[in-house]
């Protein structure tokens, strides 16, 4: 009974992934995108938050908790922890996955190996 157990969960959680695993077409943000009428309640900005040594196929985890809305953008860092100037799109170098509150650097992408990065987001509690 037990092992049927852990095989139902399996099977759900492999459905929940797979639901949430692309966007419509196939390469941008995954789960679904929060329509601005869904978001109720407080939610915090924040800006500029600094990850470091980020590589292809990392799955980010925002520092600030709550469910993650938005992602206004992501940019290069230096080690000093100034922005560079570089700019990384959206499902190019990124997506966002609302679903897990994550966001994957793409391996495709223009975002190098062992790079700091800062993004800026919006999160609700």
């Amino acid at each position: 009974m037990r092992r049927l157990y852990y095989l139902m969960a399996a099977i759900t959680m492999a459905a929940f992934l797979l639901l949430a695993g692309c966007g419509e077409d196939g390469n941008s943000s995954s789960g679904t995108r929060p329509s601005p009428d869904s978001v109720v309640g407080p939610t915090l900005a924040v800006t500029n938050e600094v990850h470091l040594n980020v590589n292809w196929g990392d799955l980010i985890t925002p520092q600030v908790g709550g469910r993650l809305v938005s992602l206004s953008s992501m940019q290069a860092v230096n080690t000093n922890t100034h922005l560079t100037g570089a700019t990384y799109v959206e499902g190019i170098d990124y997506r966002v996955n609302f679903a897990l509150n994550r966001v994957e650097i793409i391996t495709t992408g223009n975002i190098p190996p062992h790079s700091d990065i800062a993004i800026s987001y919006t999160t609700q509690f």
